[in-house]
């Protein structure tokens, strides 16, 4: 699906807007375990998606993409969609600084990852080294708001690590399907998360823009 509108030059030069995009949605990149329930089960399988934000044609020369995952701690959110209001304002959308990004000529990727009412399974490689230490102020008000009981830190622990995992597993598909190295700009902590790619070496690489099948 192409979404914008106004002309295009053939191929626009480097920082110009490129006006037109190409959307491709709900693009199957891992599937993963959920239905914990400390250990017991039942579990299923569920497919993770990602949304891809292309521009309708390649720039002069090869581009950076992006990958970018939504906020909401881990509790809330999706890949379209990720406005919150606190009564003083409201956040902008993944998926519109995608689709921005896009309209400036960068590939960028929006990723719905495991959220924890979802209860996803432990993960098999985790990051975190203290996690009965995770920081519970902002979870407890968002778990509050949404009528959910409280948790312990370890809980909340497994959660991130799942969202970790997720947007890895995106990062792997996308470079397998592009045929480039990305390496992660931060870390998932109900924030954006970026991936630029990388030449191997650790030096960034230019990619080009291609269609995900």
């Amino acid at each position: 699906m192409t979404e914008g509108v106004g002309h295009q030059p053939d191929h626009p030069s480097d920082g110009e807007s490129v006006t037109n995009i190409r959307t491709q949605r709900d693009i199957v990149f891992a599937h993963a375990r959920i239905g914990y329930n400390k250990g017991q089960g039942p579990m299923q399988v569920v497919a993770l998606k990602l949304d891809a934000y292309l521009p309708a044609l390649p720039a002069r020369t090869p581009t950076p993409a992006l990958v970018l995952a939504h906020g909401g701690v881990f509790h809330r959110g999706s890949k379209e969609g990720d406005v919150f209001s606190d009564g003083t304002g409201t956040t902008t959308a993944i998926a519109e600084y995608c689709h921005r990004f896009a309209m400036l000529g960068c590939p960028s990727f929006s990723v719905q990852y495991r959220l924890a009412q979802m209860d996803p399974a432990p993960s098999r490689e985790p990051v975190l080294t203290r996690p009965g230490e995770v920081p519970m102020s902002r979870v407890s008000l968002v778990r509050a708001e949404m009528g959910l009981p409280p948790i312990e830190p370890s809980d909340m622990a497994r959660f991130m690590e799942a969202g970790f995992d997720d947007v890895t597993e995106a990062v792997r598909f996308i470079k397998a399907h592009q045929g480039t190295s990305a390496r992660p700009a931060g870390r998932l902590e109900g924030q954006a998360t970026s991936t630029v790619p990388t030449d191997g070496r650790g030096h960034d690489r230019l990619w080009p823009i291609a269609d995900i099948r």
